[in-house]
């Protein structure tokens, strides 16, 4: 007989809010207006849409800006944060007007008088842009010196110079020609200067390129040796390795970069390297487009997600393509679906009036230290694609669910690269995108975290940080010998094998002695595990499934059996999650968790615990359906 569990999550301050609250919450929300669903039969979105939405976005950090000469000076947001200091304060106003940008430049192509908060924006930037030369401006860039890399100015400069490329009648032209010259001396000693050996690369190739375009005298050498580097980060199905992993950065930057720079500069001056670029691109249809929810959903994966639906730029990119062979409608349904996600979240504005920082809400389990309020802009190079033209087939193609519609419901739809070891499995019946990936222990500070050491990812479901008393999900922990919990440092031998069972081995954070050989059967809504922990003595082992966040009812605890195993269903009303323990298990259990969930300050979590020593197999199943529960 079932026992219910109704689980109480008692908040400290109520869930509802006034009256006055919530009407000022719609403001904040972006609406599509007059949606085109002729076109756009799923989201409504057009081009003159995603220009509304860019303008949108651009708006809300014009709110801080008073007149001309007054740079961008956005708010931080309490915690790991950049600046920290008064010397970070120049670097964080020139990244936030850089990345903004991205949002202004294709609207003033086509608006050049556009004005936000009173201030004509084309003047705005042209004068912000000539403030780099004033040392007595916030925003000033000196002169690098040394051979080094020139920092997080040489990010922004890069990103400048994208700009620059595809828009400098707009940013460029119009400033007079002393102005140019000096701000090119400058600009030259950041591109000629080092780099980093990853996606940074393209900071300088792009600077280069820009000065070279236009006319002036550049390491060409140099150049070609970036270019080249850069193409042979490339490993197949769309996917360049980022020094040392696969995540995003492939995405939004040598996917957006690459193909940006051929078509602005390398189609004229380096027409081999162009279309290596452009063939790149055109894989990416292989595999990136399953990663995404069938409503277009992302991810939340890696570092530096707060940039959000900038990870879907490629995909609009391959408008460049113009290609036969291409779903466009497929294309632009899934970027459009991650605009909305984002813009129509109601937590996605701060009650300052800006983006937060986080992927919904503020969440600060998702951060680096090297992000400030202006780094959420980086998400605007979306918003890049609105350099091509209105009869581009991105834009004119009737919207499609793409293979969504012939996927079966009673089979997950996996599709796996060989060359990542990136497992893709959609899950039609729920119109879920989940995947499973592999990263090593030599990957790096910020790789050991719950960034990227999930056992899967899933669009619908973002990822719970771990708590501190070994609360987790969707993961392994093993409590250490002074009582942490240590979570999975990295993972090997990755692969799906002829059984097509996902396998490989889980090392533990500053512990080689414990590991866990995983092999996992993904089904249709879920899947089934068969892990081997190994120990050399006694340890504690956690491990949970997605967590669900509390929405807008309770969440429902339910015990129940499945062919005779004992098993736990949390349902949020959204969704029902059953966790079943079936073999080697000692114990399963309901967590309540408080600030671990991007989603909402409260959520819950089934964690299966036991007590492995030597060595010790353990298998469960996951089944995951929509609830059925009624909204309050």
């Amino acid at each position: 007989m079932k026992k219910q569990i109704i689980l109480l999550l008692i908040m400290l301050l109520p869930m509802a809010a006034s009256a006055a609250d919530a009407e000022a919450d719609k403001t904040k929300i972006f609406e599509v207006n007059n949606p085109d669903k002729k076109l756009s039969p799923y989201t409504g979105m057009s081009r003159e849409h995603w220009k509304q939405a860019a303008e949108y976005l651009l708006s809300t950090a014009f709110k801080y800006v008073d007149n001309i000469k007054d740079p961008f000076d956005l708010p931080k947001q309490e915690g790991k944060s950049y600046p920290r200091n008064e010397g970070d304060i120049p670097t964080a106003r020139m990244e936030e007007l850089c990345r903004t940008m991205f949002l202004a430049g294709p609207l003033l192509k086509e608006n050049p008088d556009l004005t936000l908060n009173g201030i004509r924006v084309g003047d705005y930037y042209r004068y912000q842009i000539a403030s780099f030369l004033d040392p007595k401006s916030p925003i000033y860039v000196p002169m690098k010196k040394g051979r080094g890399h020139g920092g997080q100015k040489l990010v922004e400069l890069g990103g400048l110079a994208v700009s620059l490329l595809m828009a400098p009648d707009v940013f460029w032209h119009p400033l007079p020609k002393d102005t140019r010259d000096k701000l090119a001396a400058v600009f030259k000693t950041y591109a000629e200067g080092g780099t980093i050996d990853m996606n940074w690369r393209f900071f300088n190739q792009c600077l280069l390129s820009f000065l070279h375009r236009e006319g002036y005298q550049v390491n060409q050498e140099y150049l070609q040796k970036l270019t080249q580097d850069n193409l042979n980060a490339y490993v197949g199905d769309g996917w360049y390795h980022d020094s040392p992993l696969f995540d995003y950065y492939s995405m939004w930057a040598f996917q957006m970069y690459g193909p940006l720079w051929a078509e602005s500069y390398g189609k004229k001056y380096y027409p081999d390297e162009a279309r290596q670029f452009m063939s790149n691109l055109a894989d990416i249809t292989k595999q990136y487009p399953y990663m995404f929810g069938r409503d277009g959903k992302l991810q939340m994966w890696g570092r530096s997600i707060t940039y959000r639906m900038g990870a879907a730029v490629p995909l609009a990119l391959t408008g460049l393509l113009q290609s036969s062979d291409i779903d466009y409608g497929w294309m632009r349904r899934i970027c459009s679906g991650a605009i909305l996600q984002f813009l129509q979240n109601p937590n996605f504005i701060a009650a300052d009036g800006l983006p937060n920082l986080g992927f919904y809400d503020h969440f600060e389990n998702c951060l680096q230290h090297y992000s400030c309020r202006g780094s959420v802009f980086w998400m605007s190079k979306l918003f890049l694609a609105l350099y091509m033209p209105a009869d581009n087939p991105f834009w004119t193609t009737r919207e499609t669910e793409g293979a969504w519609t012939k996927m079966k419901k009673k089979s997950p739809y996996n599709v796996y690269s060989e060359r990542t070891k990136i497992l893709v499995s959609d899950h039609a019946a729920l119109g879920m995108a989940e995947f499973r990936n592999v990263f090593t222990r030599n990957s790096g500070f910020y790789y050991g975290l719950e960034n990227y050491n999930r056992l899967a990812y899933n669009s619908a479901l973002p990822w719970q940080a771990d708590g501190r008393h070994g609360e987790v999900a969707m993961s392994y922990v093993v409590e250490g010998p002074n009582g942490k919990w240590l979570q999975i440092n990295s993972y090997k031998g990755a692969g799906l094998n002829a059984d097509g069972l996902f396998c490989r081995t889980a090392e533990m954070e500053n512990d080689k002695s414990v590991t866990i050989h995983m092999a996992e059967e993904v089904t249709a809504n879920g899947v089934l595990r068969a892990d081997t922990v190994k120990t050399n003595g006694p340890r504690n082992v956690r491990m949970g499934f997605y967590a669900l966040p509390e929405l807008d009812m309770p969440i429902v605890a339910t015990e129940t059996k499945v062919k005779g195993k004992k098993a736990i269903t949390i349902d949020n009303g959204q969704y029902a999650l059953t966790t079943v323990l079936a073999e080697g298990w000692d114990a399963i259990e309901v967590v309540r968790c408080h600030d671990l969930h991007p989603e909402a300050d409260n959520s819950v979590v089934v964690n299966l615990k036991a007590t492995a020593d030597g060595q010790k197999l353990l298998k469960s199943q996951l089944i995951m359906k929509k609830s059925k529960r009624g909204k309050r």
